[in-house]
């Protein structure tokens, strides 16, 4: 059985958020891929989320990008609303070292809050965006509104699609 992290558990407590938890553990068939997780909880792929740290070049400020997972981000456009620098996606070990998360259970919530977190627009259409839950195989299903307000983030166009 997966759990969520401790800081996401945290800030889930904090700021009331409801939710549903998703265990990939729980699902039949196995979950490969975030295909599999649209077809085991019957949503459009759409609302399956990825999260994506990226750091200025000079590695001094960090911003974590939310978008559908079926889409690709425009770090140029992150880059001019956030008003930073070329911005880069960051390394394993920046990713573990700045967010406390393992690379594919990344999650917006819990972040520190020196963090820039970016959410598409896209996703603010829905009425709930499944996001990681900061360990590989469990995500959380939220408001993005709730996610947004809870990140303390920007709602932006991030991505090309």
């Amino acid at each position: 059985m997966n759990e969520l992290h401790d800081r996401v558990v945290t800030a889930v407590q904090d700021f009331r958020l409801p939710i549903v938890i998703h265990d990939h553990s729980s699902f039949d068939p196995p979950v490969l891929s975030p295909n599999d997780v649209s077809n085991a909880l019957g949503i459009p792929l759409g609302r399956i989320t990825k999260s994506l740290l990226l750091q200025q070049q000079s590695g001094s400020r960090c911003v974590l990008a939310v978008c559908p997972i079926d889409r690709r981000i425009d770090m140029a456009s992150i880059s001019r609303r956030v008003g930073v620098g070329r911005l880069e996606v960051a390394g394993e070990d920046s990713v573990s070292k700045k967010c406390g998360y393992q690379r594919l259970g990344v999650s917006p919530l819990g972040l520190p809050r020196d963090i820039v977190v970016v959410i598409d627009t896209s996703l603010m259409a829905y009425p709930t965006v499944v996001v990681g839950g900061g360990n590989v195989g469990i995500e959380v299903e939220l408001s993005p509104w709730d996610l947004a307000e809870a990140c303390n983030a920007q709602i932006v166009e991030i991505t090309d699609g």
